[in-house]
């Protein structure tokens, strides 16, 4: 596994106090990705992101499987049945899937050993522009602390991919419809 050399602090409407019923369950002073799959990520800067930089990942051919490459965050926290978590990062199409003008990206919540069992899934939509997108749901199995993962699978298609940092939340069931307090569908806050 390759981990990205670029640590993000990444700043959201407020801090980690203001998540009132919403946990942090990643480190959110070090929102580094790592590597899976035949992937070189390469620094590049986005001066509208927190931290200042991205990282880009040329996926130069489709896999036989979406899976075949992925970016990773670590989850620190456990995962109960029914608790909502939400995977949000920064990212954009540098250079869209063949023949179209969006990503279309895989998101899984799972374990980070075999079996890989999955506490959520759902598709985030990358355009051109800098946004924090968001895959929330209902968490349908536990994960133990330390034993989850986030995975974006990024070899479904042939493409271009800058990637900003990232923030995972839960909120306990009896919270769950509750909206997140991430910037979810936002363009990155203009520099202070």
């Amino acid at each position: 596994m390759k981990r990205a050399v670029i640590l993000f602090g990444l700043a959201v409407a407020g801090t980690t106090a203001a998540i009132a019923r919403e946990a942090v369950v990643s480190d959110p002073a070090s929102a580094s990705w790592a590597f899976n799959g035949e992937i070189r990520p390469r620094a590049v800067e986005a001066a509208t992101l927190p931290g200042g930089q991205a990282i880009r990942l040329d996926v130069r051919r489709k896999g036989a499987n979406p899976w075949d490459i992925q970016a990773i965050g670590d989850i620190l926290g456990a995962i109960e049945p029914g608790d909502r978590i939400t995977v949000g990062f920064y990212a954009r199409a540098q250079s869209p899937d063949p023949g179209g003008s969006t990503i279309t990206l895989p998101v899984r919540v799972q374990q980070r050993t075999a079996p890989f069992a999955g506490a959520l899934d759902g598709t985030a939509t990358l355009t051109g522009d800098w946004t924090f997108h968001c895959v929330t749901g209902p968490a349908s199995t536990a994960l133990a602390a330390g034993n989850a993962q986030a995975v974006l699978n990024l070899a479904g298609e042939r493409h271009v991919i800058d990637l900003g940092p990232f923030l995972i939340t839960r909120a306990a069931a009896a919270d769950a419809n509750a909206p997140s307090t991430l910037p979810c569908g936002q363009p990155p806050a203009p520099p202070a």
